[in-house]
């Protein structure tokens, strides 16, 4: 695994000090990481890019640090990425714990899951179904765990106080059918990145879904609830969309 004492190099700021680490797979189509150990004191930022910047993720701060102490990044396209870490003078030095660095190996503007769809899942371009539902449709968002799963979605929920507390409402068996143990499915959960907007281009059920737009996405979350006879999860997300920066638009809270 890496780490800001075994790899990668630092160099001295008048401001403080920034930790640099190129990650190269050769063909590979994107990258995401998972950060199982994220200790960041005040003022430190993580950031995550490719060479060219085209595609820029964060910077993470001790506010993206999970319940379990963890970050898992969205997915970056191209087959190398750069991480850096600043952190200010008079603080002290960062903790970060590189133990997971998935290579992507289909196009993530191509890779559609490979699980067929049903009669009745309406891509939300479609006419005239999607049009009862324009808000509906902005609730809904994708998630991957563990850094490659990624064929489940799920909505943001509303409550009755309609304080924006973001609770993620999805369904039990897309962490069931992976494994039995809850142990684990709380370490998927904390896993989690979640994107909205994630559109199919078309009005088809065979046509492969793009990626979403260019955006921050929200990482980790709890397990609230659950029941498989019902097929239900409620997680909550670490943070709310509006929360990120720069914050996540378009996001609509679905309920009530």
């Amino acid at each position: 695994f890496y780490t800001l004492e075994n790899s990668g190099a630092t160099q001295k700021l008048s401001d403080g000090s920034l930790w640099r680490l190129r990650i190269h797979s050769p063909e590979a189509k994107s990258h995401n990481l998972g950060i199982i150990r994220f200790d960041m004191p005040d003022g430190a930022k993580l950031s995550i890019y490719d060479p060219a910047h085209n595609h820029v993720k964060g910077p993470y701060t001790s506010r993206d640090r999970s319940t379990l102490g963890s970050l898992w990044t969205p997915i970056i396209k191209g087959d190398e990425i750069v991480v850096e870490v600043f952190w200010p003078v008079k603080v002290v030095k960062p903790v970060v714990e590189i133990r997971k660095v998935n290579q992507g190996y289909r196009d993530p503007e191509q890779a559609g899951g490979g699980f067929p769809e049903a009669p009745c899942n309406i891509d939300v371009v479609c006419t005239p179904q999607k049009d009862p539902w324009p808000d509906q449709i902005r609730a809904v968002g994708k998630y991957i765990f563990n850094g490659t799963y990624g064929y489940c979605t799920g909505t943001m929920l509303n409550n009755t106080r309609q304080d924006h507390t973001p609770y993620f409402l999805s369904a039990d068996h897309c962490f069931t059918q992976l494994s039995n143990n809850p142990n684990q499915h709380a370490l998927w959960a904390d896993s989690m990145v979640v994107s909205w907007n994630y559109e199919s281009p078309v009005c088809s059920t065979q046509h492969s879904h793009p990626s979403p737009p260019e955006q921050n996405s929200v990482s980790g979350a709890t397990i609230l609830s659950r029941d498989p006879g019902t097929d239900f999860i409620l997680l909550q997300l670490k943070k709310k969309p509006s929360e990120e920066t720069p914050p996540i638009n378009n996001v609509f809270y679905a309920g009530w």
